[in-house]
């Protein structure tokens, strides 16, 4: 069920504030978002008075299906600024805190319905369970794909009566200990059992209570680090937090940081009951449910007062799907209002959003203070802080790519995982400072490192790179670069996959303009090298992990490559066999012309084939031709 939405609490704003500005959603009759509204439809007041609207932004969503699938990442990442009419921003909170193993399965089948149904092209939808360490977010069509494999993920840590024969619910603990310390005659807890007297059932609550309490804290700790995580984005933000819920206690002051950050963000907290409507009998871990009201106002009160104070919803049922697609809707189409406040007076002011239709429902925040906060202040705006935001930063233009090399000699060559952080051509040197996180899919041990580098004054892009051995699997790498003489800050995440590490096995092909002799070092290699027309595109790679053949011994390996533009092969290069070095090594070299190629970007595909083991693998790598100084070279068909 849907409960109304309680007044909602004071908000923020910089003391020097000329502008105050709201997202405003309006729902018709039927519960979809109402479109076409101009600036003249709304009336805005604070305090009472009416204020002039100086600033007016029509936001609509296109809710396109996703494109096909393509069969890989993406190569190459660069900073993405989002609009907000190119997708929606979600970030599903799993509470595994305050989740039971029995409950988890009921909240993933949910979830799994949700981003296989609902999430759209353009969407940005982040997954986090804190328990678990897990920090997920997709963006692309190949990253929406994953999302079912981190919904199977979740699992749910809660142990609701630690205490084996003797419990107690943590509201009646709650009620003992805050309020009721002398007497005993209100608790309505289920107490059997228990010897000793008043003050055997005193120390129960007091350990029920503080279990509690902590579990409570990192609950709150980490929605308050996930709501500020979507501080980057311009524009309406939802957070759907799925939890069994927990109390609100009197003395804790988290609800507030989480409820002052959602408020700073504009983030909608949405709570999901994960244990659905209760029959009233036990389940398995000993719990006999929850009935609605008093799960919203008694053992989940804390998660509903934070809901209703962010302008979310609190959902108790057996099929959520339809609110959460309400809710998913009205970020589909919505209203960008500022006005200019009146100076001087209360800083406390009462804000109220009409329309100027019938039959049609406003959500909007109703209060804000003026003053009393820094203005630009947020969370992201620090290294740390970039690192665990959601939008990238584009102060600091980037590209990050992955590269797979051999980093083990002789015949047992192990591939490893190299990251490319390349900067812009710079005419001065710059010092550096990087943080990198990578976390794995598959639950792998995450790899973090903070590293600074100066990089010298070159007309060329220089790049940084970083390498690991890493386990199998699909990863996420978040890196944030500050250059510490212009203080200004980027960041980018980049998604790539691990090859197997058995095997058939291709590294990545190496591109340069030099001959052999003068192949480029490791921290010059070019994630898309631009090459002159008519030049040559010379290329290495290895192969490892082919059969040897035990007559022969040696391995039967054919490699070629072919040149794509636009999805059209304008080159085929045929195959040829690859003949071992002196070590026994496949290194395959190439050198190919360009005086056939018009200007513009292509991909070098590289094809190799195990004709002992029948296996067949290939690598890409984009590259640009460019014409020569002076030279007009049309580009190609």
């Amino acid at each position: 069920m849907a409960l109304a939405r309680a007044q909602e609490r004071q908000v923020t704003f910089p003391a020097d504030v000329r502008v105050v500005r709201v997202d405003v959603a309006v729902v018709g009759r039927d519960g979809k978002p109402v479109p076409n509204l101009l600036a003249a439809d709304f009336v805005v007041e604070e305090n009472g008075h009416r204020r002039e609207i100086i600033s007016f932004e029509a936001v609509s969503v296109a809710l396109a299906r996703s494109r096909p699938v393509p069969p890989e990442p993406s190569l190459i990442s660069e900073p993405r600024a989002p609009s907000p009419e190119k997708g929606r921003q979600l970030l599903i909170f799993f509470d595994d805190i305050h989740i039971s193993a029995v409950n988890a399965e009921r909240a993933r089948a949910v979830l799994r319905g949700l981003v296989a149904r609902e999430v759209r092209e353009g969407d940005w939808v982040t997954v986090v369970a804190p328990e678990a360490r897990l920090w997920w977010t997709a963006r692309t069509a190949w990253e929406h794909q994953q999302l079912t494999a981190v919904v199977d993920r979740l699992k749910g840590d809660l142990v609701r009566h630690p205490f084996k024969r003797h419990s107690m619910g943590e509201y009646d603990a709650m009620r003992l200990v805050e309020f009721e310390p002398r007497t005993l005659s209100q608790v309505g807890g289920n107490l059997e059992g228990v010897e000793g007297g008043d003050s055997a059932k005193h120390l129960l609550a007091e350990e029920t209570y503080l279990t509690a309490r902590r579990r409570l804290a990192k609950s709150l700790r980490s929605l308050h680090e996930a709501v500020q995580s979507l501080a980057g984005f311009r524009g309406r933000k939802n957070l759907i937090f799925v939890s069994e819920g927990f109390i609100r206690a009197g003395s804790d002051q988290g609800y507030d940081r989480v409820i002052d950050a959602a408020r700073r963000a504009h983030v909608a907290v949405h709570f999901v009951y994960a244990g659905g409507l209760s029959s009233g009998r036990a389940t398995a871990d000993g719990d006999s449910g929850c009935d609605p009201i008093r799960c919203l106002e008694q053992d989940a009160a804390g998660t509903a007062y934070v809901a209703a104070e962010t302008g979310g919803r609190s959902l108790v049922s057996n099929d959520v799907t339809a609110p959460i697609r309400e809710i998913l809707d009205e970020a589909s189409t919505y209203y960008l209002l500022g006005f200019e406040p009146r100076l001087g007076g209360k800083a406390e002011r009462r804000l109220k959003v009409l329309v100027q239709r019938k039959d049609v429902t406003v959500r909007a925040r109703t209060r804000y203070v003026l003053g009393g906060a820094t203005a630009g202040e947020s969370a992201t705006s620090t290294l740390p802080g970039a690192l665990v935001a959601v939008a990238d930063k584009t102060d600091l233009p980037m590209r990050v790519g992955t590269l797979f090399r051999t980093a083990s000699p002789g015949r047992d060559r192990q591939m490893a995982t190299a990251l490319v952080i390349e900067f812009q051509p710079q005419p001065a040197e710059r010092d550096l400072e990087l943080l990198l996180h990578l976390r794995s899919l598959d639950g792998h041990d995450p790899v973090s490192e903070q590293i600074k580098a100066s990089l010298p004054a070159s007309p060329e892009p220089v790049g940084v790179m970083r390498q690991w051995v890493l386990a199998p699997g699909v990863w996420q790498a978040r890196v944030v670069v500050e250059d510490r003489r212009t203080e200004r800050l980027g960041s980018v995440l980049h998604t790539f996959e691990v090859p197997a590490h058995s095997g058939l096995r291709l590294s990545t092909p190496i591109l340069t303009d030099r001959p052999e002799t003068e192949t480029p070092s490791r921290s010059t290699v070019r994630l898309s090298p631009a090459f002159k027309a008519g030049g040559r595109l010379y290329c290495q790679y290895e192969v490892v992990g082919a059969v040897v053949d035990t007559t022969t011994g040696l391995p039967h390996v054919q490699s070629g490559y072919r040149i794509v533009r636009d999805g059209h092969v304008v080159r085929d290069g045929g195959s040829a066999a690859m003949l071992p070095t002196t070590e026994g090594l496949l290194v395959h070299r190439l050198e190919i012309l360009l005086d056939d190629l018009g200007s513009g970007d292509y991909d070098l595909i590289l094809h190799v084939v195990d004709e002992s083991a029948r296996q067949t693998r290939e690598a890409k790598r984009p590259f640009h031709v460019v014409p020569r100084k002076g030279q007009e070279l049309p580009p190609s068909k």
